[in-house]
């Protein structure tokens, strides 16, 4: 006979209160984390090639700084898959995410629909990004306009383009920062969705391996009673 789930109780309005209270800055910080270790790998690769540059060349040190963090930026952007792109995606948590799917359904079937359902929330969440996206790049078509009427349009007077300055510096140190915390929450809603889909591939594995092991006939549940 097949085992009934039992119901699910609803959350309470503590518990709602106290997810959106964390989980949003806990996924923020997670991301920063991500970033602020390729950031640190960037710097390092950089500080690196700025040694070999003025080993090379001791009178050129200062032109040495640009090409430097270029040379790092690019060696981490188009790195190892595994290394940029996988960022955030650690084994342990694959493995603890397979477990828990394995535990909570009882079919093949289960898991199929349960991935399933999983990619509706990660089509809604990437079309919450894209939504973003394009608020970002009306925001910087905003900020470029008014550098260019504020502060470089000809003819205006020193106190409107100090005033203009002023403001442009401001609102650029506000975009800035939102567009900061908006990448490091799209890096870690990555890395949310890319361990969930090696999860899946993992308890797929796991119940294909639970299903071999089973007897499937009666002479192989004798044996499976003799080897006892």
């Amino acid at each position: 006979m097949a085992r009934e789930r039992p119901p699910s109780r609803p959350e309470s309005r503590w518990t709602l209160f106290v997810d959106t209270l964390f989980g949003g800055p806990g996924l923020v910080g997670a991301g920063v984390r991500i970033l602020g270790r390729r950031l640190g790998l960037t710097l390092l690769v950089a500080a690196v090639m700025f040694t070999y540059f003025c080993v090379m060349d001791h009178a050129r040190w200062a032109q040495s700084f640009l090409p430097a963090i270029c040379f790092a930026a690019a060696v981490v952007y188009f790195g190892l898959p595994s290394r940029t792109v996988s960022a955030g995606v650690t084994a342990q948590n694959i493995d603890k995410l397979a477990d828990a799917m394995v535990q909570s359904v009882q079919s093949a079937d289960e898991l199929e629909r349960l991935g399933a359902g999983l990619a509706i929330f990660r089509t809604q969440k990437l079309d919450r990004l894209s939504r973003f996206s394009v608020l970002a790049g009306i925001g910087w078509a905003v900020l470029f306009w008014y550098v260019t009427s504020h502060v470089l349009a000809p003819g205006l007077a020193t106190a409107v383009v100090g005033t203009g300055v002023l403001y442009t510096g401001m609102a650029a140190i506000v975009f800035l920062i939102v567009l900061g915390l908006a990448s490091a929450h799209a890096t870690a809603v990555r890395a949310v969705h890319q361990t969930v889909e090696f999860a899946l591939l993992e308890a797929k594995r796991l119940q294909a391996s639970v299903v071999r092991a089973l007897p499937t006939g009666p002479a192989d549940a004798v044996e499976s009673f003799l080897a006892l």
